[in-house]
């Protein structure tokens, strides 16, 4: 059809339709095309994604937590007690937190606590009034894995 809606005439005089198909979508219209739908696609899959991921987070930080849980309390593992000794014996010691927990805590002491005091080591580094770090052992929070005995005067924890 030509621009006035008028059928061609083909070269025996009588009018032939247009053929639609014989006419390739232009290049330009294809790259339009081709760049909405990618688009789309780039829209979509990361939308998919995100919440995948965001499922996957969430799972996760709940088997954490129930892991956690199983060893102990998710405070006692992450949190490395720190405070001032108010009794000691072979066999334990407590201390008054300042880590953040009001109140104190005490911990079982054994032949493999490990002592770092920066002077003679040993379980008799530990003394009433010693400000110390303690890491809990992995299997039992209450058991103190290793001890380490600040230098009296320490301002470690104070600011």
């Amino acid at each position: 059809m030509t621009e006035s809606g008028v059928s061609e005439t083909g070269s025996s005089g009588a009018a032939q339709p247009t053929d639609r198909a014989s006419h390739p979508v232009s290049r330009t219209t294809a790259i339009v095309a081709g760049v909405i739908a990618l688009g789309v696609g780039v829209v979509v899959g990361g939308a998919i994604g995100w919440k995948v991921e965001q499922n996957r987070v969430k799972d996760g930080a709940k088997s954490s937590i129930a892991a956690a849980k199983a060893k102990g309390s998710v405070q006692a593992r992450n949190v490395r007690p720190f405070g001032v000794v108010t009794s000691v014996s072979p066999s334990s010691v407590t201390i008054r937190l300042q880590t953040g927990a009001p109140g104190s805590r005490t911990f079982t002491l054994s032949s493999g606590t490990h002592v770092d005091s920066g002077a003679p080591s040993g379980l008799s580094a530990i003394a009433k009034g010693s400000t110390v770090l303690v890491r809990p052992a992995s299997d039992s929070p209450s058991t103190a894995a290793e001890v380490i005995v600040l230098p009296k005067g320490t301002t470690f924890g104070t600011r």
